[in-house]
């Protein structure tokens, strides 16, 4: 009786042991056939950049090339050739203006655009620069009152909205229907990633990495996600970056040290994995222990491995780039439906922007010496 009893419970701890999460059992989908696409062609476009402060962020909106610099208000606008057109958005209090510039924005096919300034107020425009909805606070929806404060301090955990901030190493937004997609990370002294210990990891297990806001109700609908499992097996917040895309109903996500993309629905539900590893990266990170070992490594560590950096979907395509180990430069995978097609070397870091009338446009880095952006202009070339 005792050893049938013992049994039991030996069979129960077993099970008990092994962690379900959101993770276990997802299908793999697509194949490899990168003989497909071999190359590019580009013509690159030169844009001076003598007006801009040389940071800020490039986008496809509608026929256009806008600039949307993250020091100066407003929002440069080129046409897809690279010549200047005209500056939209003023500094001031009043309708459609902003007091402070954008941090990060997003564009749609049909020309709108929204974006997180400084302050974390969400800025929406329709297609001629006018407001969709008056602006609002990202996440005040949830403050934090003297109630609540100390229970937030002393006992965090993921659910808690109130513990979460935009994520600034992933610079993306991304809106479908009347949800704005945002990046996020929990920004609290007793519950991250840097510390080797128990809270490291239920803050790899359980941290959600996405909120879906409702634009219209001005509201903070969701949060969901939560870092894939390679984040569980070894402290490596160094390379916990990670990018997404979102079309047709599905929101696609790319970690840095994961050679897996995630498929998710509207609702933040993981459907499936697609995607194959790239040349070079051997997924070897080194661990860290200390919020100060993190931060006096990280340079060092993001040279010398490789991981990957960006997921950009346009046209039929979905290009995830990634950065080899050491000197050996940057590759572009690109995936049309959910298998690899392509895979091409760069030597430089290439932003996929989007497609339109036939081409697509990508961003190189600033060419700072001479002032001046640098965007191209290419077709894909399939092998003969």
């Amino acid at each position: 009786m005792w050893i049938v009893v013992g049994m039991l419970l030996c069979v129960i701890g077993c099970k008990n042991s092994a962690e379900v999460n959101e993770y276990t059992g997802l299908a793999h989908q697509g194949e490899k056939c990168v003989s497909g696409i071999n190359s590019i062609e580009w013509d690159t476009l030169y844009i001076g950049a003598g007006a801009t402060s040389l940071e800020g962020q490039w986008l496809l909106k509608k026929d256009r090339l806008v600039y949307v610099d993250k020091h100066m208000v407003g929002v440069r606008e080129y046409d897809l050739e690279g010549n200047f057109i005209r500056k939209h958005i003023s500094r001031g209090k009043g309708p459609d203006e902003m007091g402070s510039p954008f941090f990060v924005s997003t564009a749609t096919a049909g020309g709108e655009l929204f974006g997180l300034d400084g302050m974390w107020q969400i800025f929406c425009y329709d297609s001629t620069y006018q407001w969709m909805f008056p602006p609002f606070r990202f996440l005040s929806d949830n403050p934090i009152n003297d109630e609540n404060y100390d229970e937030l301090l002393r006992h965090p955990h993921a659910e808690q909205v109130a513990i979460y901030e935009y994520n600034f190493n992933v610079r993306k937004l991304h809106r479908q229907g009347y949800l704005l997609f945002v990046p996020v990370v929990v920004e609290h002294v007793r519950f991250n990633g840097y510390e080797t210990n128990s809270k490291a990891k239920e803050f790899w297990r359980t941290s959600h990495i996405f909120a879906s806001v409702d634009i219209s109700e001005q509201r903070t609908q969701n949060l969901f996600g939560s870092y894939p499992p390679v984040y569980r097996e070894k402290n490596i917040p160094n390379f916990s970056s990670y990018d997404f895309a979102v079309e047709d109903g599905c929101l696609y996500s790319a970690f840095a040290a994961d050679s897996l993309i995630y498929i998710r629905d509207m609702d933040g539900a993981l459907k499936g994995t697609m995607g194959f590893s790239a040349p070079n990266i051997s997924h070897s990170y080194p661990e860290t222990k200390t919020i100060d070992e993190t931060e006096s490594q990280r340079e060092k560590h993001l040279k010398k491995y490789g991981y990957y950096t960006t997921l950009t979907i346009a046209g039929d395509c979905l290009f995830r780039g990634y950065k080899q180990e050491g000197e050996l430069g940057y590759g572009l995978q690109i995936y049309q439906g959910r298998d690899l097609v392509g895979d091409i070397h760069t030597k430089e870091v290439l932003n996929i922007l989007g497609y339109r009338d036939g081409f697509y446009y990508g961003e190189l880095p600033v060419d700072v010496d001479n002032e001046r952006f640098r965007i191209i202009k290419f077709k894909l070339c399939k092998e003969i």
